[in-house]
């Protein structure tokens, strides 16, 4: 990287690109590496703050929250432009890309607490209302299908929650499990049908995996 810190990587895209953050503490930069380790050039200026990079599905793009005068926003690179891709004077953070590449969902503290919002990654329209409570949530991942949401959901009572919205019909959000124990970064595997998250159940944290069930089908 020419400064030897690594911050933190982002997942490889199916074309063999892998976008990471990288720099010394208040200096960070995107950079491009392919799957040997040869550095394909730098994604978008430096900064001082840089953090929640996403790679876009098809590996041309990458979101990013990028802090501007106080304000966390997310911004688009594509290796020609950078551009503002959230307004909203709150803080927006947590994107993922929809798998088509179509839409982002993330969250936003726009309404006093961390609800999830979708916008177009074209720019057309406005800020979609996709999940509004007043716990606190964090979206994680999206089912390659597009159909399903996935998120975190902070509950007094039991903790973090595992949580999912369909992505068509009216959208109504189903608990996927709620324990006394803290569930949270829910991801779901590339066939859809298995999800990943982090527990402290044993007392310490770790990787748990189980079948997912569609809200409304039954296991098998």
């Amino acid at each position: 990287t020419g400064n030897g810190s690594i911050a933190a990587l982002s997942v490889a895209s199916t074309a063999g690109l892998v976008a990471y953050r990288a720099g010394v503490p208040d200096r960070r930069h995107l950079t491009w590496f392919d799957r040997a380790g040869t550095s394909l050039g730098n994604l978008g200026p430096v900064e001082d703050t840089l953090r929640h990079v996403r790679l876009s599905p098809d590996g041309k793009r990458v979101v990013v929250g990028r802090l501007v005068d106080a304000n966390l926003d997310l911004w688009l690179y594509d290796g020609a432009r950078t551009t503002r891709f959230t307004f909203d004077p709150a803080n927006d953070s947590f994107p993922v890309w929809s798998p088509d590449g179509a839409r982002i969902a993330f969250n936003s503290q726009r309404t006093g607490t961390s609800d999830l919002f979708l916008r177009q990654t074209n720019g057309a329209g406005s800020d979609e209302p996709l999940v509004n409570s007043g716990q606190t949530k964090v979206v994680f991942s999206w089912s390659p299908d597009g159909r399903f949401l996935f998120y975190s959901s902070y509950d007094p009572k039991t903790n973090a929650d595992l949580w999912v919205v369909p992505m068509a019909g009216d959208r109504t959000p189903s608990v996927i499990l709620r324990t006394p124990f803290r569930e949270t970064q829910p991801m779901i595997s590339p066939d859809g049908q298995w999800l990943a998250y982090l527990s402290d159940q044993s007392g310490r944290n770790e990787i748990y995996v189980r079948p997912f069930v569609a809200p409304g089908a039954t296991a098998a």
